[in-house]
């Protein structure tokens, strides 16, 4: 069965259990940052790093003594998009994509093509969990979504207030039940996924659905250097890997599969619900 791997029964990011060489196998060595990684300032002398794979479901694991807690406690923001007046130069030009072109407009559609084929109410909520800069929440504001946005970079919350204009929840006690949760890309950043989906997943309405997107292991077709596994990322998922997670954390999945997008990023997305 897909939930007897045993990947997700482990925390490996974390801490790699003693025998973790019977069924994980070291596939990429980083000594130093990619080109294209962002630069988040760590030493040349520091730099070490490797992906290990899961040799019964293909997922990818992430190995090393790095200190990731500066990165998610603002520099993340800071390097990757710079000043608020860069984040908002961002946001417009990814809004302003042809849809050819664009990762995020096909997001969009596939999630509306979904819910108007399985017959749900059309005037729904929508939690965006890891908002980012809002081109996803935008989107969807368009299509009729009443949009609630959860992040935690202060110039991110800023923008989202006042140029994506969607509802904030500040609190998780101020979280709701909704008609679709959004994990847009996020947890890969997780060093414990586990948990992390386990904590929203209360939030599902008896008839709501996540709506979930990770970078694929197929990546790795185009080398060591890809996007997809970039210092930032514990985990990089295949279609069994997510399956077989998401199934052991009591949800059920009604579509899963994996694409290359306009970008040439290598995703899967899925859509899953409360058994």
């Amino acid at each position: 069965m897909l939930n007897k791997c045993k990947c997700f029964k482990v925390s490996p990011p974390k801490k790699f259990p003693l025998n973790f060489k019977n069924y994980l196998k070291r596939k990429f060595i980083y000594k130093k940052r990619p080109k294209i990684e962002t630069d988040f300032g760590i030493k040349k002398d520091l730099y070490f790093r490797e992906f290990y794979e899961c040799i019964n479901c293909g997922h990818f694991y992430s190995k090393h003594k790095l200190n990731l807690s500066n990165i998610y406690s603002g520099k993340y923001i800071v390097s990757t998009y710079g000043n608020l007046n860069n984040i908002e130069k961002r946001f417009n030009f990814i809004i302003n994509l042809k849809k050819s072109a664009s990762d995020n407009k096909k997001r969009a559609d596939r999630v509306e093509k979904f819910i108007k084929s399985n017959n749900l109410k059309k005037k729904l909520t929508l939690l965006d969990i890891g908002a980012g800069i809002g081109v996803f929440a935008y989107e969807m504001k368009l299509k009729g979504f009443k949009v609630y946005g959860y992040e935690k970079d202060y110039n991110l919350k800023k923008h989202l207030k006042n140029n994506v204009k969607i509802n904030l929840i500040k609190k998780k006690s101020q979280i709701k039940k909704f008609d679709l949760i959004s994990i847009n890309k996020v947890l890969e950043h997780v060093s414990e996924p586990r948990m992390f989906v386990s904590k929203y997943k209360k939030y599902l309405g008896k008839n709501s659905y996540f709506y979930i997107e990770v970078p694929d292991v197929k990546a790795k077709l185009n080398g060591k250097e890809s996007e997809e596994f970039a210092i930032e990322h514990h985990h990089v998922f295949s279609v069994y890997s997510l399956r077989s997670f998401l199934e052991s954390v009591g949800l059920s999945i009604k579509m899963i599969k994996g694409i290359k997008e306009p970008s040439g990023k290598f995703t899967i997305f899925c859509f899953c619900k409360l058994r």
